[in-house]
């Protein structure tokens, strides 16, 4: 439309490309011609860049204001921030072994105990060899997120130790079947990071 050189070329532009009902939402009830263009095309802008977006915008705050969250927002900014604003957690082997319910309850097995001790070590190796993008892999394994949410998960996570050389996730009821019939931690170690090349344990929806 800026481009035209006559009336009847910015018509046909202004029709053929369906304006007409942009034109009229934003306020402008005229035709487009060469001496108003500016103005029309200023005024389509500013609705669908600003008025439009903010329109969605107020009508969420009404609804914030009906249901008493917005005077929330308002008292209490950084209580509330964090069920709007994601914020994303670091990962190491710290955050992620917190996860666990049940990680530093020692075991009366010894082979347990010996498999409780390999899967922590396993962790934080995972931290020093693969960083941040390797806690991510056993996470994803684990819970299906990458991440911790911003509220946390939706529960810890039950370590199970069970007679079997692999490792098994059930991201559903968020427990980890960890094996314990591996004598050396290089053994412990290898199915640990196949669990982690997998990537998603069973239930991943």
């Amino acid at each position: 439309v800026n481009e035209a050189k006559t009336n009847q070329e910015i018509l046909e532009l202004v029709q053929s490309h369906d304006m007409i009902d942009s034109l009229l939402r934003s306020g402008w009830v005229d035709s487009v011609t060469l001496s108003n263009r500016d103005i029309a095309l200023q005024n389509l802008i500013v609705h669908e860049v600003l008025v439009k977006r903010k329109e969605a915008l107020d009508q969420f705050c009404k609804g914030l204001k009906a249901l008493g969250v917005h005077s929330a927002i308002q008292t209490c900014p950084e209580e509330m921030k964090v069920y709007f604003i994601a914020q994303q957690r670091q990962l190491s082997a710290t955050t992620v072994l917190e996860l666990f319910a049940n990680i530093d309850a020692v075991q009366e097995c010894d082979m347990c105990e010996k498999s409780r001790g390999f899967l922590i070590d396993c962790i934080h190796f995972l931290e020093t060899d693969e960083g941040e993008a390797g806690l991510k892999k056993f996470m994803c394994y684990m819970t299906c997120a990458e991440e911790i949410p911003p509220l946390g998960m939706p529960q810890k996570v039950e370590v199970v130790y069970v007679n079997q050389s692999n490792f098994f996730a059930e991201t559903c009821m968020y427990e980890l079947k960890v094996p314990k019939t591996h004598e050396s931690l290089d053994n412990f170690k290898d199915s640990f990071m196949q669990a982690c090349a997998h990537n998603k344990g069973f239930g991943a929806v």
